[in-house]
Order: C-alpha cells, then sequence, then structure tokens
C-alpha cells in the first residue's frame, strides 16, 4: 500500500512470515524495486519487523515507535503486533 510518511507517499509491502525476516525483505526488495519498506509480521510471536529499500532515508525506528511502541535502528525495527498495524495493513491492496 501507498502510504504518507513525513509528508512522502511511501510504498509498503506487508507479508505474514515465521522467522527467516533477512531473507524475505530481501526476497520483497528484489521482486518490488519500487517498494519502500517491508512489514514483515509474524503473527505467533505477536511482533511487527521494519526494514527499508538499501537507499531510502526513513528512520524506520522512529515509525515503529509512533506506530506500535517498537524500537531499532533508522535502517531496521519491530515493535507489538497491534491495532494500528493491522488497521494499517487491512487497507494495501492484496496481491
Amino acid at each position: 500500500g501507498v502510504v504518507p510518511v513525513n509528508g512522502e507517499q511511501k510504498t509498503f509491502i506487508a507479508v505474514f512470515v515465521e522467522n527467516h525476516y533477512q531473507h524475505a525483505s530481501k526476497r520483497i526488495f528484489t521482486d518490488h524495486p519500487n517498494c519502500d519498506i517491508a512489514m514483515l509480521i509474524d503473527q505467533p510471536k505477536s511482533k511487527v519487523y521494519f526494514r527499508r529499500r538499501w537507499d531510502e532515508t526513513i528512520d524506520l525506528q522512529k515509525l515503529a515507535n509512533k506506530l506500535c511502541k517498537g524500537t531499532g535502528k533508522p535502517f531496521a525495527a519491530s515493535g507489538k503486533l497491534n491495532e494500528s498495524v493491522l488497521k494499517l495493513v487491512q487497507n494495501f491492496k492484496k496481491v
């Protein structure tokens, strides 16, 4: 889905995964070069992981903190799966 972040439109792709987050994010960015941010949702662990494309500058730690009281680094962050995250991805186009 396309979501406004800090006044810019960012393309998100969300997938459901169990483990292998790095592999899944690499695959997303390889298969979808226009994706800015990957959201990796691990329902059994009630976690959401955020990764950004290598040339993207958005601070994912700030995004995770705002969206799901998460933490991390500017390029990779995570937080607790919550209603805010689920509401956001509910509006994404299914592929």
